[in-house]
């Protein structure tokens, strides 16, 4: 997939959970590469806190990366457990 802006297929939000731990409620993911951190990331922003800046999602694999936005676009739904082995938004929350 190339970099750029992706909302879901039905118009409706996405679901960014981990594990049914919590949930956030995402407007639109945005795929960017860093130079920074030398490898792609997912920026999710969330429906009522886009001012605030977006919940950025890292990793090394584009693949993955691919798969967590069409999952989002298809799904409307994202759980982080399936890509993440911890919950680093328990600390956030």
């Amino acid at each position: 997939m190339e970099c750029g802006l992706y909302h879901p297929q039905n118009e409706e939000i996405i679901i960014l959970t981990y594990n049914n731990n919590w949930e956030k409620k995402i407007k639109y993911v945005e795929k960017r590469y860093s130079s920074f951190m030398d490898s792609y990331v997912v920026f999710c922003y969330e429906i009522d806190l886009i001012e605030k800046g977006p919940i950025k999602l890292y990793l090394d694999d584009e693949r993955v990366i691919d798969t967590i936005i069409q999952e989002a676009i298809n799904n409307n739904y994202i759980d982080l457990s399936n890509y993440y082995p911890q919950d680093a938004m328990d600390s956030i929350i």
